[in-house]
């Protein structure tokens, strides 16, 4: 099986890197396609691949292609591949908001599965939420949770809307944690403490936290309120954050994230249909 995975940023390395690590291929059997002869060069040298300035030439090659593109801009890209790809070729998507009729009309291609990972994949722990139609083969489905699998953990759904509304919650959900930490650090600066001590206490506060849930598969409403006594100093916090009204601004924020998802489909989708 050959592999070329379109974009070498972020998360092309974070998946390069996690399917050789789990051998799904081995290095001379995957291509990195990206523009940037810089990101080329230090990406066949760090992972001993082949790479390329464009996909077309390696599109009668590949059974698998992975498309790590930036939405914006990249229907020009994806308009290139079309009639090149390969009939019995798999391709996954991890762009946000272009739905599967956008890329089949793009790439001129019937099998594709959408995709939303998120960045903790960079160190195994990802959460990819991903959706297919009926028709792509059975042998496919289960490559594309091996994919998935060998940098997290996935979640199939059967509604496509769905995977815009996981970008919003878990695609960019890790962005609205290092939000509340940044948050959180300089209130603690405010109160006195250093900024290492800062780092030091709401690290190893969250991460107690997660692991805590983690080890007790409680609800987070039941684990907030083991930490908060009556007319103790949690409740006045929470209190506060009640009466400023938090929790409405914070579903207005992930709303609008999922509103962006939608703006960038049919941004894309304009380009051609």
């Amino acid at each position: 099986m050959r592999i070329t995975i379109l974009g070498g940023g972020v998360m092309g390395e974070i998946i390069t890197r996690s399917i050789l690590n789990k051998h799904i291929v081995e290095s001379d059997q995957l291509v990195i396609a990206d523009i940037d002869e810089s990101k080329r060069r230090r990406l066949s040298k760090n992972y001993g691949v082949k790479t390329a300035k464009s996909a077309v030439r390696n599109m009668d090659k590949t059974d698998l292609l992975i498309i790590c593109l930036k939405p914006q801009g990249c229907g020009n890209i994806l308009e290139n591949l079309r009639g090149r790809i390969k009939k019995d070729a798999l391709v996954i998507s991890i762009m946000a908001g272009i739905g599967i009729k956008s890329l089949q009309t793009l790439l001129g291609h019937k099998n594709i599965v959408r995709s939303m990972p998120n960045i903790p994949a960079r160190i195994g722990e990802g959460m990819t939420v991903w959706y297919s139609e009926k028709n792509i083969p059975h042998l496919q489905i289960l490559l594309s949770k091996m994919v998935f699998q060998s940098f997290g953990k996935e979640l199939e759904v059967f509604d496509e809307n769905m995977i815009d509304a996981a970008t919003a919650i878990s695609g960019s959900g890790p962005a609205y944690i290092f939000y509340v930490a940044e948050k959180l650090i300089s209130a603690s600066e405010s109160l006195g403490f250093g900024h290492k001590e800062s780092l030091r206490m709401i690290r190893q506060t969250f991460q107690g936290a997660m692991d805590l849930w983690d080890e007790t598969s409680l609800s987070p409403g039941h684990l907030r309120q083991m930490v908060t006594s009556e007319k103790g100093t949690t409740e006045a916090a929470i209190s506060c954050f009640e009466k400023l009204g938090t929790g409405a601004v914070f579903n207005e924020g992930v709303n609008a994230a999922y509103k962006r998802a939608k703006e960038l489909g049919k941004e894309t989708g304009r380009i051609k249909k």
